[in-house]
């Protein structure tokens, strides 16, 4: 009867979704488990002959403040004639860990930062009852990023530390104030003279971490641009002006 064949019907529609049904299952369980064949490949690295997976939970990672001295040394270039100058200073940085690898070895891992730095210096003189004077200050934000490599010489008591990176710097204000007794002449570096704003340094350092809280570094990061932005005299003689800065500091992790 036709109501038989509409049953028949039906049921050979459910059985297909069914078939349907289950060869999606089996394909998406298929991708399932090819990611997470992928996901382990990706969260393991080779030792020797042991392979050893890395549990991302336990990384360390975490803040920290630092301040300290930092000595600017502009440093210009003529032909065979040199002239340097140095500015004492401040900074304060803060500053971010985050260890990738951990071995009995040590640890390894990356610690970007944004930096303030600061340099100047005043000098005076006094001849015949007129007094001159002149200030030069550079005020700078830094981006450090900077592979860093520490060993703990002593398990959560003492450890040491070496890092080195390229460090981004943006000239925030550079003047020159020259006074003769009350009349002042003040000077925007970056706008009235041709010096460039912008630098790229490659910084290297080392310190020492106490109780996993308390650190004392110091480091040198070595301008790698020629600061000069004017016409050169000639292409054999050409001016240069480059900037480094030392530093000397303690900090507090977090």
């Amino acid at each position: 009867t036709m109501i038989n064949y509409i049953i028949c019907f039906l049921t050979i529609l459910c059985m297909n979704q069914i078939i349907i049904a289950s060869l999606f299952q089996g394909i998406y369980n298929q991708l399932i488990q090819k990611r997470r064949i992928f996901c382990n490949q990706n969260r393991y690295i080779a030792s020797g002959s042991r392979t050893q997976f890395i549990d991302f939970r336990n990384l360390q990672a975490g803040f920290g403040v630092n301040i300290g001295y930092n000595l600017l040394n502009t440093t210009q270039r003529l032909g065979d004639e040199t002239d340097d100058d140095s500015l004492n200073g401040f900074y304060a940085e803060v500053t971010y860990d985050f260890n990738f690898l951990e071995k009995n070895w040590g640890s390894l891992g990356l610690q970007p930062a944004i930096r303030y730095t600061f340099g100047g210096e005043t000098e005076s003189d006094e001849v015949l009852g007129v007094t001159t004077r002149a200030s030069l200050a550079e005020h700078y934000l830094d981006v450090p990023v900077n592979v860093k490599y520490a060993y703990d010489a002593i398990p959560s008591k003492l450890e040491v530390y070496g890092f080195a990176g390229p460090v981004f710097s943006f000239g925030l204000a550079s003047s020159l104030s020259a006074s003769v007794n009350d009349e002042v002449v003040k000077t925007n570096n970056y706008k009235d003279t041709d010096y460039g704003r912008f630098d790229i340094k490659f910084g290297l350092g080392a310190g020492v971490t106490v109780v996993e809280k308390l650190n004392v570094k110091l480091g040198y990061n070595i301008g790698m641009l020629n600061r000069y932005t004017g016409e050169q005299v000639s292409k054999d003689l050409k001016y240069k002006t480059h900037t480094g800065v030392f530093y000397l500091g303690v900090g507090f992790n977090f």
